[in-house]
């Protein structure tokens, strides 16, 4: 009787282990057949907000540090290019 306790409890445990990996399985093919669509229009813009919230505060001060003379023009016409 002990004897086919734990069989019993062995072939459970292979069973829940063989469940496991069979979902594992499956999320991983999902995620591979899933066709990913690409995000470059997303990066060009956090950069232009980037470069947006960092130029008053610290890129205008090292371009009037670099270029003492510089009109106030001339130090905003880069930020069209950043």
């Amino acid at each position: 009787m002990g004897e086919m306790v734990v069989v019993l409890r062995m072939s459970t445990i292979r069973h829940r282990i063989c469940a496991l990996l069979c979902v594992r399985l499956l999320v991983l093919v999902g995620l591979i057949l899933v066709p990913f669509r690409p995000a470059k229009g997303y990066s060009v813009l956090s950069h232009e907000q980037i470069v947006d919230l960092a130029w008053a505060d610290r890129i205008v001060p090292l371009l009037k540090q670099r270029f003492p003379n510089a009109t106030e023009e001339e130090i905003n016409q880069p930020h069209a290019y950043a």
